[in-house]
């Protein structure tokens, strides 16, 4: 998946299957429209995925920056969750 100014572009294996601008939507010619909306729904999962993550780390990281021990302890706790 990349951004550029007012247009997102879906990739799978390194092939763009649909691309998303102000103005339209386009599936890649021999690309069906059911593997394109897959490829998207995939790469928007990801992309949540790893803004999750981000944002757990950076709590956990706040909890420790708290230097009290139930500040690592909450480290820990919310560190766990990703491994659930």
């Amino acid at each position: 998946m990349t951004f550029k100014p007012h247009t997102v572009t879906f990739h799978q294996e390194a092939k763009e299957v649909m691309r998303i601008t102000a103005n339209s939507v386009t599936v890649t010619p021999g690309v069906s429209v059911d593997e394109a909306a897959a490829a998207v729904i995939a790469a928007l999962e990801q992309h949540m995925r790893n803004i999750v993550a981000a944002e757990r780390e950076a709590c956990a990281k706040m909890c420790e920056e708290n230097a009290v021990m139930i500040g690592v302890l909450c480290a820990a706790a919310i560190r766990a969750r990703s491994k659930a």
